[in-house]
């Protein structure tokens, strides 16, 4: 994911704070604190990290997926 700005950089913290708002459906925690979120990576206006959920809830990953996604979309500099 990338935005247009390279003002107002996130740090990994942010990014971790923006996930930890979204909340799976399965488990009603937190995705980060269910530990379905890794390998989170910052570079300028990039950001990346890694989805891991069962294949068997495929539907559910992918409205997890668009939900993060949503989440780090709505951080300023990204």
């Amino acid at each position: 994911m990338s935005g247009n700005s390279s003002e107002n950089l996130i740090d990994e913290s942010q990014l971790r704070q923006a996930l930890a708002g979204v909340i799976h459906r399965m488990t009603g925690r937190d995705a980060f604190s269910a530990g379905l979120i890794s390998g989170l990576t910052v570079r300028g206006d990039r950001v990346g990290f890694v989805i891991s959920t069962d294949a068997a809830q495929t539907e559910d990953g992918e409205a997890l997926r668009r939900a993060c996604e949503a989440a780090v979309r709505g951080l300023s500099g990204v």
